[in-house]
């Protein structure tokens, strides 16, 4: 870890040409990744608090009335600025896989998913001119990495009460990172083309608890706890393992329907990155802090006789970023989202699609703007829709 966050702080001194994904994953421990479904995610993430498709809370999935499976996929064109330039690049993620059920004569229901924690894919080149041997030299340097922490989840849900669920789950954070430094010198007659390269490796466990309460027939209470522990970090097989603390998270949303045809969500979340601070510091990188999350959306039916035939979806999100360029910074996401869905083969299948506009920033010129498109497929065996469920 030590290495490759040194390889990353190389960029504060270099002048960067391009980069690949989100150049705000390459510090600390990546670009942190919410499990929102398609959904969701329509709704500027503000419903996922109520979203059994979603990866947030575990007492929504007493809702589910049949087994539930979907994958989601990501795409995004995102367009960098920095304090050399400009660069635009595209990319493709897989951020939540998700099944669900009942289980059968109970009160109870189960599900497991698989999404990421934090995601760290970027490639970055940039110009430096060093001194060697008394001359400058010019070089071509590219920093790369591949990887993350991805979240296993295996959680319960129990329908405690007609108007109130409880649900916690377990999750086993794994992964792996793999990063690349290559020095291509201008001088290739004197200089031959140097390279390194690091793996990390990570392990953590994590809990979390949950509860949805219908409050009257309007309006919906949800709230989460979760505490991720610390995270093992290993790097190259080597011995002389260290730990970084991950965040504690405290979360509550809102859902009221003040119409047979309107939702409004809306929900904030907090999570204490600051205690990973001292322990990235530690390892030569640039802090961390803690950060809040709102949100809020409305989903409009076209139809109540058929509410999944293609419902107008919108959503507004503001996010802190817990991984500054520079240590003391505050880095921020602002994002628009449009969506919609549709149930087919009566019910047993069906997809949900979102588009966001997503604007980044840093002091110093950091700047980016995205388009993501998140697709959800789903399948729903003997699924049998009823007014104003899903």
């Amino acid at each position: 870890m030590r290495r490759l966050l040194l390889i990353g702080a190389l960029l504060s001194g270099a002048s960067p040409l391009l980069a690949q994904a989100s150049t705000f994953g390459i510090r600390g421990l990546g670009f942190p990744n919410e499990p929102y479904s398609a959904h969701a995610r329509g709704l500027g993430g503000s419903s996922s608090l109520f979203d059994a498709e979603s990866g947030m809370n575990p007492a929504v999935l007493a809702s589910l009335r049949t087994l539930t499976a979907g994958i989601t996929t990501l795409p995004e064109w995102t367009t960098v600025q920095s304090p050399a330039g400009a660069g635009s690049v595209q990319g493709m993620r897989f951020p939540l896989i998700a099944a669900g059920g009942p289980i059968p004569g109970s009160h109870l229901a189960i599900g497991i998913s698989a999404s990421s924690y934090t995601i760290r894919d970027f490639s970055q080149a940039f110009v430096d001119t060093l001194l060697v041997r008394g001359s400058s030299e010019v070089v071509h340097d590219t920093l790369s990495g591949r990887g993350g922490i991805s979240d296993l989840r295996l959680a319960l849900a129990w329908r405690a009460t007609p108007s109130l669920d409880l649900g916690g789950s377990v999750h086993a954070l794994t992964g792996t990172d793999r990063a690349a430094l290559v020095r291509h010198f201008t001088d290739t007659l004197s200089y031959a083309t140097a390279s390194e390269k690091t793996e990390l490796s990570y392990g953590g466990l994590g809990v979390d608890l949950g509860a949805m309460a219908r409050l009257s027939p309007t309006l919906d209470l949800a709230v989460i706890a979760r505490s991720d522990g610390n995270v093992t970090v290993q790097r190259d097989s080597l011995p002389g393992q260290y730990s970084v603390d991950l965040p504690y998270t405290l979360g509550a949303g809102l859902r009221y329907r003040p119409s047979t045809a309107l939702t409004v969500t809306g929900q904030g979340i907090f999570k204490s990155w600051s205690g990973a601070n001292s322990d990235l510091l530690l390892q030569g990188g640039t802090g961390s802090r803690n950060i809040w999350d709102l949100s809020a959306g409305a989903e409009l039916i076209r139809n109540v006789d058929q509410p999944y035939d293609l419902p107008l979806r919108f959503g507004v999100r503001y996010t802190d970023l817990p991984f500054p360029f520079t240590a003391g910074d505050k880095p921020s996401e602002w994002a628009l989202s449009a969506g919609t869905g549709k149930l087919f083969a009566k019910g047993m299948g069906g997809f949900d699609v979102a588009l966001e506009r997503v604007w980044r920033s840093e002091a110093g010129g950091f700047s980016e703007r995205a388009w993501l498109l998140t697709i959800g497929v789903t399948v729903r065996p003997y699924f049998q829709p009823a007014p104003g469920g899903r």
